[in-house]
């Protein structure tokens, strides 16, 4: 077996410390790769959160303005309705006699 000779151990060295070298990159690399992928994850996470809260609000703006829409037709309809009333009486008030124990006016004649 011949011995290798200093040029080719220092060759062999050489690409050695170059291999190294490119771990060292390819390893801070994925760092940071990783480092953004959790960065992404994290925004996901917030985005997702946040799109709920929104779904949540919305639902709640809808019902709230569902409620606010009826109350105001029902406050129509309620002032309709007393109005008819209103009408109703005083179509009716000369036609009913007079409550028991008021006095009857008698004709003067």
């Amino acid at each position: 077996m011949a011995v290798p000779s200093f040029g080719e151990l220092w060759k062999l060295a050489r690409a050695v410390d170059a291999l190294v070298s490119l771990e060292k990159r390819s390893s801070d690399s994925f760092d940071g790769i990783a480092r953004r992928l959790e960065a992404i994850e994290g925004r996901l996470t917030r985005i997702e959160a946040d799109r709920e809260r929104v779904v949540t609000e919305a639902k709640a703006a809808a019902a709230t303005a569902a409620s606010v829409a009826a109350s105001a037709h029902l406050a129509g309809l309620a002032h309709t309705m007393g109005g008819l009333e209103e009408r109703v009486r005083q179509l009716v008030a000369p036609a009913l006699p007079a409550p028991s124990g008021a006095k009857r006016k008698r004709p003067k004649g």
